[in-house]
């Protein structure tokens, strides 16, 4: 389940949740939140930043797919591959 953002929009400070911003686990098929779900102010959903990984190269991603020990491909054609 993703994690979303939210922060307050509008005058005031809000409350102890939305005054700072709060975060909320939410189905994506949810709709996102209009209000802050304890004092009812209005929020908006806020773009995140997210991590993924990155190694650098093709080479220092497989090396650490092994070290985990995942089994990596290489296609050669159509229908064949080979491990790296």
């Amino acid at each position: 389940m993703p994690i979303y953002e939210y922060e307050p929009v509008g005058p005031g400070p809000g409350c102890s949740t939305c005054g700072g911003g709060f975060t909320v686990r939410r189905s994506m098929s949810e709709p996102a939140l209009t209000r802050c779900p304890d004092c009812g102010q209005p929020v908006r959903k806020i773009i995140s930043a997210f991590s993924t990984p990155n190694s650098g190269t093709v080479d220092g991603a497989h090396a650490k797919a092994k070290a985990n020990g995942f089994t990596v491909l290489k296609r050669e054609k159509k229908g064949k591959y080979k491990i790296v």
